[in-house]
């Protein structure tokens, strides 16, 4: 049983009497497996159907904005559109092979590169 407590200076702040106890009261769903089985119903959109996903079901399996649908097995997967850098590493091993993985621009040398890396040098090799 959750009690409303009466408000303090009108700040919004809840002073409770010393007798009372607060409990709060929270919601948590996770999925943990794999293979979570959840019931839902298919809602009407216009013309078509559609399904609720519950947040954290969508965080875990990593859904953005735009998902790819296919039918696998007489069951309806919904699958992350892009895995992000797919290929990068096979593309930068061609570049390298091709010496194609050099700079644009030769590094410019700052203030750091030309003085004060000697000073701190010689401050951690000096007795």
């Amino acid at each position: 049983m959750l009690a409303r407590l009466p408000r303090a200076g009108g700040f919004g702040r809840y002073n409770p009497p010393s007798t009372q106890l607060l409990l709060w009261a929270y919601n948590v769903i996770t999925f943990h497996q794999e293979d979570y089985l959840m019931k839902t119903r298919l809602v009407r959109i216009g013309n078509s159907r559609g399904i609720r996903l519950p947040k954290p079901l969508i965080a875990q399996a990593g859904l953005t904005d735009e998902v790819k649908l296919h039918i696998r097995d007489g069951a309806i997967v919904i699958e992350r559109a892009s895995t992000p850098r797919v290929g990068w590493a096979e593309a930068a091993k061609e570049m390298h092979e091709r010496d194609e993985d050099l700079l644009f621009d030769a590094p410019t040398p700052t203030q750091f590169d030309e003085k004060k890396w000697e000073a701190i040098l010689q401050e951690m090799f000096t007795p």
